[in-house]
């Protein structure tokens, strides 16, 4: 990154922004005076950050050291003849930034145009020997030797990607039709930069798995998408209707990733990227409000999804290069239905009811055929050829709530539920899922001191006909094997919320949560899981300017996992995986010191430790005598202290220090060099500690 251009850049473009955003401020405020006091703020500053981190800056857009400009503006106007504007400015001189200008005449016609950038900095430890970084063709130095050059020819790989939208849209109230409303909106979003993505070169036979090489690769992002909505809204007395367009465009502006093999040079491998697709969808919604307090709504939507892309030839060299295809592209089209209808009922003044149906359907008529394949851009055809098999399913969900609250201190809510997913295509691992589920809420408020919710829920989830060997030369897995997303499960789910202020000055909070489910039939894969969690928080305002809180949280995942490395039906290996999470707490503010100064302070201490407990038998198991992983640990601390000056109602003067420290001890990352794995090569990047400290000096006015 090209760090002193950049900021510059950004700089003056926000510069930019604030001034025509003040000019036209200043200028339409001048023509009518406003009918009342409505209070905008502009804020221009800078900003200064101690260290580069890119996991620190990873959304901000602070992962550079150095000064950035502070700019925001917040600014609107109404006049007594209806028109208006409005104007939203945030982070302006970051790559978080965010603009949106709005205005029209009230009951009449709306304009928007809005733009924003958000940046995702990933990783900037890495390191590759491919140049071209960036682009769809990945290339060696000449001479590069894996075994004998690799380090000299290694340069720093920075991760991230950035997305850019632009939006602009109307909507009208056309005269003589009071009760229509239309809206269009256009979006265009462009996504650009590098991610890693993971290639691998066939080996040959005899000893065609110890011959396979691979490489992490700095593949490209290079995507554009546009989306519009269009709708028609009528709303009078009882009834309301709206009628909607979505369309949505994505294109890959890189068809492949193409690479020189690492291990073997005249090798070159290639990979297809996400590929242009479309989806359009036309949606019905409604609204009618029925006697006895009651009121129905429904949705019916109907989408169709297209993807007809050519497809690449089996492998870069031949003869997979040569071999034919069943077809030129994948002729991917899928229809989506989806139903909703919705009653609300107050019968009685103390009863609410509440009954719901929802249907999916997912119709996937992209063609099934037979690809004789080549491995890994190898010159060794795949034992089996393989078949696509597209899928499709309906899902039924429907669900009863009723709300009995018996006097101002006890209310009772029931909840029952059916939920029934089926997938109806050939060759699947489970062709109906039954889910039921149902629960209990009881609120207590004894008096206006404490207040108490109390929950339970239970549900069940039966799967019939699983097979998850549909054809045993392709799909070849351990019969006992259970997805733990379309296992037979029992989930229990209880909590509490308890809220209690012993004077006017505090409150105190306090909740627990415990979960569990349980996959009693399932011998082989996840078998159990736990999640308990509490939570206290107190706040103490003893002032009407000063204010205090505090919270501390606590969270364990524990799950249990059976494991088979023999391929048996039987269990060699046990894994009980617990991960804990801590997050601490404090801060206060006190306005009005003086009548002029008002300071702040944020503290947050978060903790995560993840373990791992393997019990392999070491008969058959190989991962007994590996012996334990390592605990997985990250510690996070960040404290911000601010102020804020009022030299006038006008003017106020903002400063702010924030420091945050953050580290961490992954063993799959740290240590692990780019040929830490034999036949491997990899980024060799770390878990990116960083202790950073931001400061910043800004000035905010307001206006009328």
């Amino acid at each position: 990154m090209q760090k002193n251009s950049q900021a510059k850049s950004s700089i003056c473009e926000a510069f930019a922004v604030i001034l025509s955003c003040l000019f036209t401020t200043t200028l339409f405020a001048s023509e009518t005076p406003l009918p009342e006091p409505v209070v905008n703020e502009v804020e221009i500053g800078a900003g200064y950050v101690s260290d580069d981190s890119y996991r620190f800056g990873r959304y901000s857009g602070m992962n550079d050291d150095g000064p950035y400009f502070i700019g925001d503006i917040k600014a609107q106007n109404y006049r007594e003849d209806g028109l208006n504007w409005r104007i939203r400015g945030i982070n302006l001189g970051l790559d978080s930034r965010y603009l949106r200008a709005e205005g029209g005449k009230q009951g009449s016609q709306e304009y928007y145009i809005e733009y924003q950038k958000l940046p995702n900095f990933v990783n900037d430890t890495g390191v590759t020997p491919f140049s071209g970084v960036g682009s769809s063709n990945l290339t060696l130095p000449a001479g590069f030797d894996i075994n004998t050059n690799l380090d000299a020819n290694l340069n720093q790989l920075d991760r991230d990607t950035e997305r850019k939208r632009f939006g602009v849209g109307a909507s009208f109230i056309p005269r003589g039709f009071r009760n229509w409303d239309l809206n269009v909106a256009y979006q265009h979003e462009t996504k650009e930069g590098v991610n890693a993505t993971g290639g691998a070169m066939g080996g040959t036979f005899p000893g065609f798995t110890s011959t396979t090489t691979a490489a992490i690769l700095p593949g490209s992002i290079d995507y554009v998408t546009d989306n519009v909505d269009l709708s028609l809204g009528y709303a009078k007395d009882t009834t309301q209707l709206k009628f909607a367009y979505h369309m949505s465009l994505f294109d890959n502006q890189d068809r492949s990733l193409n690479w020189q093999d690492p291990f073997e040079t005249t090798r070159i491998g290639s990979l297809a990227q996400a590929p242009r697709n479309q989806f359009h969808q036309l949606t019905a919604t409604g609204g009618y409000q029925l006697p006895y307090n009651s009121r129905l709504t429904g949705v019916l939507s109907v989408g169709r999804m297209t993807q007809d892309w050519n497809f690449q030839q089996y492998a870069t060299a031949a003869p997979g290069l040569n071999a034919s295809l069943p077809r030129s592209s994948l002729d991917g089209e899928i229809w989506l239905t989806t139903a909703r209808i919705d009653i609300a009922s107050r019968p009685l003044p103390k009863l609410r009811l509440k009954a719901a149906y929802r249907y999916h359907e997912r119709d996937n008529d992209t063609p099934s055929d037979t690809y004789n394949y080549f491995i890994a851009d190898s010159a060794t055809p795949a034992v089996e050829a393989a078949t696509n098999r597209p899928l499709s399913y309906r899902r039924h969900k429907a669900e009863l709530d009723a709300n009995y609250r018996a006097n101002r201190m006890i209310s009772l809510v029931t909840r029952l539920g059916f939920n029934a997913v089926r997938r109806e295509y050939d060759n699947t691992t489970a062709n109906d899922t039954d889910e039921y589920n149902y629960g209990v809420r009881l609120k207590l408020s004894p008096n206006t001191e404490l207040e108490a919710d109390l929950h339970a829920e239970h549900s069940s989830r039966d799967v019939s006909d699983y097979s998850n060997m549909p054809d045993a030369s392709i799909d070849s897995e351990n019969p006992d094997l259970r997805y733990y997303y379309l296992a037979d499960r029992d989930r229990d789910q209880v909590g509490m919320r308890l809220s209690y202020m012993p004077y006017q000055a505090i409150t105190l909070g306090f909740s627990v949560d415990y979960s569990r489910d349980k996959y009693n039939d399932t011998s082989i894969g996840l078998t159990e899981s736990k999640t308990p969690g509490y939570t206290w928080d107190v706040s103490y305002v003893p002032r009407p300017n000063i204010s205090t809180r505090a919270y501390y949280t606590y969270e364990k995942i524990k799950s249990d996992q059976a494991g088979s490395e023999s391929g048996l039906p039987v269990p060699d290996w046990f894994a009980e995986i617990e991960d804990r999470f801590i997050t601490l707490g404090v801060g206060g503010e006190v306005k009005q010191i003086g009548g002029k100064l008002d300071l702040g302070m944020d503290y947050v201490f978060s903790k995560s430790t993840g373990e791992i407990d393997l019990d392999a038998d070491p008969t058959v198991s190989s991962a007994a005598s590996l012996g334990q992983y390592p605990d997985l640990e990250t510690t996070l601390n960040s404290i911000k202290i601010f102020a804020r000056y009022n030299y006038s109602e006008a003017l106020a003067l903002k400063l702010s220090y924030w420091y945050q420290k953050y580290d961490g001890d992954n063993w799959a990352l740290d240590g692990i060099g780019p040929t830490s794995v034999p036949d491997v090569l990899l980024l060799g990047e770390d878990s990116q500690d960083y202790s950073v400290n931001v400061v910043t000096a800004s000035l905010a006015y307001r206006f009328q």
